[in-house]
């Protein structure tokens, strides 16, 4: 059983996709026994809801996130980058510093997340699946009550699709 997050921003457009993934993590536990499993943050998503998963069926592993690697530019580093032009790499640059530039703006509300939007498909973006800010500390019970807010996204730069947090 995974969380209900799982259901959300990725796994709304990927159905079965986290119960398929806590499933291979699941036989490489196994399989492996490990104390300490390491995930990337890049997909903040997984990241929760596997640490959930581990946490609940396995007491005795350790989960520590890695934090994100970033091109100079500002991009994630993915194995998908190298299906970029470097025009759509400098786009993604450009929507990432968007974004950041953005963050605190968009946490309080203060600048719309409809108004971003547009922005980052004027800038070129195929198609954007969502862009959600959210607090990342009220997603596993029990909750921790500092807040920790994440804006998170999923876009398309001609047929690749790019997530991020930010």
């Amino acid at each position: 059983m995974i969380n209900n997050f799982s259901k959300k921003l990725c796994g709304k457009y990927r159905p079965g996709h986290f119960i398929a993934v806590a499933d291979v993590i699941n036989r490489f536990i196994k399989i492996i026994n490990p104390k300490n499993i390491y995930f990337g943050k890049k997909d903040m998503q997984q990241f929760i809801i596997l640490k959930d998963f581990i946490k609940r069926n396995y007491k005795n592993i350790n989960v520590v996130g890695c934090k994100t690697i970033r091109e100079k530019n500002g991009i994630a580093l993915s194995s998908r980058n190298e299906l970029l032009s470097k025009r759509q790499k400098n786009i993604g640059s450009l929507i990432y510093h968007m974004i950041l530039n953005k963050k605190n703006e968009l946490i309080t509300r203060k600048y719309k997340i409809t108004k971003i939007k547009k922005e980052i498909l004027k800038a070129g973006v195929k198609k954007i699946d969502y862009i959600e800010t959210i607090n990342i500390n009220k997603l596993i019970k029990p909750y921790k009550k500092k807040n920790n807010f994440r804006i998170f996204i999923a876009y398309y730069l001609g047929e690749t699709r790019i997530i991020d947090n930010i």
